[in-house]
């Protein structure tokens, strides 16, 4: 007997190339209206749906693979780093340390850096519940828990006073970025400009 087809009852416009995150949600919304459960479907879903320039960057993004070889969930994370990527932490807190209030402006300019969460005298002294860890023990919102506080420090003041900014945006770019990584790597750009000029 023939499988009937589908009727969706909802439809989905093609992702026009901005705002990610909000087509992403209203995709797992179709998937719900129309029981669209196993991630093979999602896939083909997905990769339908998107349209075609789309489809041509997730092909591109899974070079030497295709869309077929790749889960979904693989598929979704090439989508997101590359349409709404995290923002780096060391950028963040290089504009937070570069800012200064204005003469009657508000404290409120530093609420746009992601420079972490400050230690406040509620939050020093309040107990956490039973089983929540306490807000030292969390982190910050999109820090690098593993890093100590004058590891992070150190780091941020390194990278924030370079003047080379080409450098500078190479060590932003760095995933997990350590003050040890963020100070070779200048010393060996260094000591390479300097052998350079004596050949």
């Amino acid at each position: 007997m023939a499988e009937r087809q589908r009727d969706f009852s909802a439809r989905l416009e093609e992702f026009a190339g901005s705002n990610w995150a909000s087509w992403f949600g209203r995709l797992q919304f179709f998937f719900e209206v129309n029981d669209v459960t196993p991630p093979v479907k999602q896939r083909a879903h997905l990769l339908t749906l998107c349209g075609a320039q789309i489809y041509d960057v997730v092909c591109a993004l899974l070079q030497p693979k295709t869309p077929d070889q790749v889960s979904y969930a693989e598929i979704v994370a090439a989508l997101q780093a590359h349409y709404d990527p995290r923002p780096s932490e060391v950028y963040n807190r290089a504009m937070f340390q570069r800012r200064d209030q204005l003469p009657g402006g508000s404290v409120n300019y530093a609420t746009s850096c992601n420079f972490g969460m400050l230690p406040t005298a509620t939050t020093a002294t309040a107990t956490p519940a039973e089983g929540t860890a306490s807000p030292t023990e969390q982190g910050a919102t999109g820090c690098n828990p593993t890093l100590l506080l004058l590891d992070v420090m150190l780091r941020n003041r390194f990278v924030c006073g370079l003047r080379d900014q080409n450098l500078q945006q190479r060590l932003f770019a760095e995933k997990d970025l350590t003050f040890s990584k963020a100070y070779d790597f200048p010393i060996r750009a260094e000591s390479a400009v300097q052998q350079q000029r004596q050949i």
